[in-house]
């Protein structure tokens, strides 16, 4: 891609994305660390025989760091939302959004222990009907209240 493109696809195979938006208090917000590692291509498989659903899987690598010399805690209102994602196109307009399934109302909470890092690999699930070949998408991910994002492109198998 080039370098007017909205989401420019990185050499490397994966995108950074450091303190977004956390939802968590804004004083430890300079004390975390948030990367994704997510491919700069996804292949949607549209060989006969069709599926019933055209989905495209990938799998983000989210890393999370506590830079902080003390424990801070991580809180989200349900399982659903320790993770979750939505989709862009080129002009930020949201294409899809993580369904999220049926969460129990119970509260999460975690303690990030000082200098700890946690990683978690998390399947993201896309129609690949809503989907076009070559065009610039931004995945937004969030974890634990951080966000960050990952350009990629689509390509179909046929």
């Amino acid at each position: 891609m080039g370098d007017g493109d909205p989401f420019p696809v990185p050499k490397e195979n994966s995108v950074t994305g450091i303190n977004a938006s956390p939802k968590i208090s804004a004083s430890i917000l300079p004390n975390f660390d948030m990367q994704v590692d997510f491919p700069k291509i996804v292949t949607v498989n549209k060989m006969i025989p069709l599926p019933t659903k055209l989905s495209a899987k990938a799998t983000a690598v989210i890393i999370l760091k506590n830079n902080s010399g003390k424990d801070e805690q991580l809180y989200a209102a349900n399982p659903c939302e320790i993770h979750h994602w939505d989709l862009m196109d080129s002009k930020g307009a949201l294409i899809e959004s993580e369904k999220d399934g049926m969460c129990s109302s119970i509260t999460q909470n975690r303690t990030l222990k000082a200098g700890e890092t946690i990683r978690s690999d998390y399947v993201v699930s896309l129609n690949g009907k809503l989907l076009k070949e070559n065009e610039p998408y931004k995945l937004l991910i969030k974890f634990w209240g951080f966000e960050a994002e990952a350009s990629f492109e689509v390509t179909f198998l046929q």
